[in-house]
């Protein structure tokens, strides 16, 4: 997809997202190439080691994403802060057509999977290791489907989730909502990539 921007704008990648998204948003850290911005650098923290013992210790384990990439890397190559990224959040939350207009909003948020697509998606995410690693880890036997930018949940879990809640994540822990019907969006990355370790998943 960001191939496909490129090629129909004649611009990069990051010179489409500046024009696009960040300058509209006010976000000032956000970069395909973190290096060839000092302030952006300087910001920059490595993921946390591994700990299994729990012991809180702290040190250099390197970065998750190529430091020096010779292109955009449209799925998952793009550094921004906590901070910039609620921004992104807020603004398809409250719908303020800043980056699309309302009705594209609203598409977003409605199911998109056939028939047949929801029933194998949802008979998949049954198997523990499939829901972790495509179901974005929730409580087994939800009922889950697509909207465009993410994954809605289609039951309401009382006291934590609303029906219609979009939610996705990536390497690193990076988890992310926005539940329109509570007004609520928010997004955690604890910056460790968690593999094979335990996690409970009771909200409460």
């Amino acid at each position: 997809a960001g191939k496909a921007v490129e090629r129909a704008t004649g611009k990069t990648l990051e010179e489409y997202f500046h024009e696009h998204i960040f300058r509209p948003l006010g976000i000032r850290n956000a970069s395909f190439w973190p290096l060839t911005n000092e302030s952006i650098r300087a910001k920059m923290i490595d993921l946390n080691p591994d700990d299994p013992r729990g012991a809180g210790k702290a040190g250099m384990s390197g970065h998750f994403l190529e430091n020096d990439p010779t292109d955009c890397i449209g799925g998952g190559g793009c550094y921004i802060s906590a901070l910039d990224f609620v921004k992104i959040l807020s603004s398809v939350l409250v719908n303020d057509e800043k980056l699309l207009k309302r009705q594209t909003v609203n598409m977003m948020f409605e199911p998109h999977l056939s028939a047949e697509a929801h029933k194998v998606y949802n008979e998949k995410l049954q198997n523990a290791s499939w829901n972790e690693s495509y179901g974005q880890d929730l409580p087994m036997g939800m009922t889950r489907d697509f909207g465009y930018g993410g994954l809605l949940v289609q039951d309401a879990q009382p006291g934590w989730l609303q029906k219609g809640t979009m939610v996705w994540g990536g390497g690193a822990s990076l988890t992310w909502f926005i539940d329109r019907k509570s007004g609520l969006c928010g997004m955690g990355a604890p910056q460790y990539y968690i593999r094979d370790v335990p996690r409970n998943r009771n909200p409460g």
